[in-house]
């Protein structure tokens, strides 16, 4: 585990007691210590909670990741138990360290140790980069289900509609800028790329300035062919293993 994680154990531990977590893990960079960049990286858990309340949107969850972004002073990633999504599994599982956990469970060493330096890190340090395509076009999957049947009138009158298709393009957003960052000669495959990673940082960042109406026509329209082409760089990914 990274220092900067381990010196904030306590401060964590109390935001886990308010919030009601009972297990809460740093994988990923953080944990392995050696490739995790203080002045780039983000940190991503995976929490577990005493229950699956979270109130309404996923309240807790969010308001959780904010508390501890806020006491890191950095971005943090946070998982909710492990994913469906193999790929992302198979990199939660390579290397995890228990931060906090209500019953006193201790960690269980074991971390390998990661390159030296962040620009020294090794192919096999970096995700597999099925976990953002998988990651991607399932939150595509969901957009179009969403929104099937329904025209821009019936979105933009429909608040509930806007926010369920926007968290999912937040997530589709993340999911592009990650394979970017670790594959780019495949993110090149993904048309629009770039204006769905602007789409899905607009609103996490200035959510007050984005326009549902924008998001209809630009981000939305795209999102059929983009599926298309993750589901066959993700076929092919598969049968070359």
């Amino acid at each position: 585990m990274h220092a900067e994680i381990a010196s904030r154990r306590e401060e964590i531990a109390e935001l886990c007691r308010s919030h009601g977590v009972n297990r809460l893990e740093v994988f990923g960079s953080a944990a392995r210590g050696t490739d995790f960049d203080p002045v780039t990286s983000d940190v991503d858990f995976l929490v577990e909670y005493e229950s699956q309340d979270l109130g309404p949107f996923l309240r807790r969850h969010f308001a959780l990741q904010g508390d501890l972004a806020a006491v890191l002073g950095r971005e943090v990633d946070l998982v909710m138990a492990l994913p469906d999504n193999k790929y992302l599994r198979a990199s939660v599982n390579q290397c995890r360290e228990v931060v906090y956990d209500a019953r006193g469970v201790e960690s269980d060493p074991g971390c390998q140790p990661g390159p030296t330096a962040a620009s020294d890190v090794s192919p096999c340090m970096k995700r597999d980069p099925r976990v953002y395509l998988e990651e991607a076009q399932r939150a595509a999957g969901k957009i179009m289900d969403y929104v099937e049947g329904i025209d821009l009138d019936g979105f933009l009158a429909s608040d509930l509609l806007q926010r369920a298709v926007e968290r999912q393009l937040t997530t589709f957003g993340a999911a592009l800028a990650g394979l970017e960052e670790n594959s780019p000669e495949l993110a090149e495959r993904i048309p629009d790329l770039t204006e769905s990673v602007r789409c899905g940082n607009l609103l996490v960042r200035e959510y007050d300035s984005t326009d549902p109406e924008r998001i209809w026509k630009v981000a939305l329209q795209v999102l059929p062919e983009q599926r298309r082409v993750l589901l066959s760089v993700l076929s092919e990914l598969n049968r070359e293993d």
